[in-house]
């Protein structure tokens, strides 16, 4: 009796469902890499704006510091809102807060956080703290 070389169909369907679980193991390898990716796009947004509110506080005057920057209101003043200092928000729901330790202090002690929230739903917060003196 003579064997036929090849593949049987039992061979075939153990080789699609082995390829298939390890397409789907790299798919989902995928899918976090591009979360993680732009999770960090985010961050890095949110650094740099962080970044000018802060440089835009040191180019203030010491004595329009809690003036012009509020203690603890969300995004400003009516007349000096963040979001135009930082050139509009680009991320989801952002919001920056400035609040001082005490305003009387000299060096005031200057908080600035700011907050917001990825595609998915989850809520970000990064935070700094800085000092001014007269």
């Amino acid at each position: 009796m003579k064997r036929r070389k090849g593949t049987t169909l039992v061979e075939l369907m153990i080789a699609t469902l082995i390829f298939t679980i390890a397409l789907a193991g790299l798919l989902n390898a995928l899918l976090a890499a591009l979360t993680l990716i732009q999770s960090s796009k985010d961050t890095t947004v949110a650094i740099a704006d962080l970044g000018n509110i802060l440089e835009r506080m040191r180019a203030t005057p010491f004595n329009s510091l809690t003036t012009d920057f509020p203690d603890a209101d969300a995004d400003g003043a009516s007349d000096t809102e963040y979001a135009d200092i930082v050139g509009g928000y680009t991320l989801e729901e952002e919001h920056i807060t400035i609040a001082y330790v005490n305003v009387a202090d000299d060096p005031l002690e200057i908080n600035a956080q700011i907050t917001w929230e990825s595609k998915q739903g989850r809520q970000f917060s990064i935070e700094a703290t800085t000092s001014r003196t007269r």
